[in-house]
């Protein structure tokens, strides 16, 4: 990742950030992630555009380096998730859940 693009992407995961109502991690892959790690992300979300195939859809995309001392086998991560359709993209419970269990699940390596 280049140094300039980071600057955009860096996201806090600290209480104040995520109350901000914009910060693009409460609802994303962020959310229930611990707070010290270093995190980069960039989420969308779209209702009704007016156009079937671009209506309705919820992604992230971050990338985060996990802690030496909590994942042995993983230095960073990179995910990305698309969604299409009204249901997930009102549900701002799946995007979170798929952070924590991927966290989770390197935690064991």
């Amino acid at each position: 990742m280049s140094q300039e693009a980071a600057r955009y992407l860096k996201r806090s995961l600290s209480s104040d950030f995520k109350a901000l109502p914009h910060s693009q991690v409460n609802g994303f892959l962020g959310e229930h992630l611990p707070d010290n790690l270093e995190y980069y992300s960039k989420a969308g979300w779209n209702g009704w555009t007016g156009d079937a195939l671009s209506s309705y859809n919820r992604h992230d995309s971050a990338h985060f380096l996990l802690p030496q001392d909590y994942c042995k086998a993983y230095g960073a991560i990179t995910i990305v998730v698309f969604s299409h359709g009204k249901a997930v993209s009102e549900d701002i419970t799946f995007l979170p859940q798929i952070g924590q269990a991927l966290f989770n699940i390197l935690g064991q390596y």
